[in-house]
């Protein structure tokens, strides 16, 4: 099997969702996932790769497109029933990747498919927290839309407002605070230089 390609390998008979022995245990479809190439993926689920298999973090091939903002791939993954809500090993969902990363077009495939908007990670953080701490004004808007809490506290006791103020996002600052944003939430943790 040396120097054959994935799909080459899965053509003739070849488990296409086996996991790589180099480097992780990303398998083919996560690989092709994360690049971004649509027609490989197609190849792949058409070949038998099964959607929903996780690597050593438990990330799937929906995870990683969302994290790399590969829009086209998130949407094609969602159509032939990938796990939408998909937690890995850490606590993110495809939508927490997404909206951390500022991939504003897979948050809006991904809310339209009817994902969970506020889910959270291990420390408390839900999407509105990730996208408000990093500016991404447009996906912060999105969540609010798509029934976010605004006022949904993380571990810490931080809010997004608390987390876009902490962070130097003014813009996103006004933007909650101009939605109704709770301004007597305090901060559950004090930040010294």
């Amino acid at each position: 099997m040396d120097g054959w390609t994935p799909l080459m390998a899965g053509k003739n008979g070849v488990n296409i969702s086996t996991q790589s022995t180099k480097g992780g245990m990303n398998n083919a479809l996560q690989l092709a996932s994360i690049a971004g190439h649509l027609e490989i993926v197609r190849v792949l689920i058409k070949n038998g790769a099964a959607i929903n298999v996780t690597d050593e973090d438990g990330d799937t091939a929906l995870s990683s497109a969302a994290e790399y903002g590969r829009t086209d791939v998130v949407a094609f993954l969602i159509e032939k029933g990938a796990d939408r809500d998909v937690v890995s090993d850490r606590g993110w969902t495809p939508l927490l990747r997404a909206s951390s990363n500022g991939h504003t077009e897979v948050v809006r495939a991904l809310l339209e498919a009817g994902v969970t908007v506020n889910k959270q990670l291990p420390d408390g953080s839900g999407a509105l927290q990730l996208a408000a701490g990093r500016g991404h004004l447009t996906v912060v808007e999105l969540l609010l839309d798509s029934g976010a809490l605004m006022n949904l506290v993380d571990s810490a006791g931080d809010s997004p407002l608390i987390v876009a103020a902490r962070h130097g996002q003014t813009d996103a600052v006004k933007f909650l605070l101009e939605k109704g944003a709770a301004i007597d939430l305090g901060a559950g943790r004090v930040v010294s230089r």
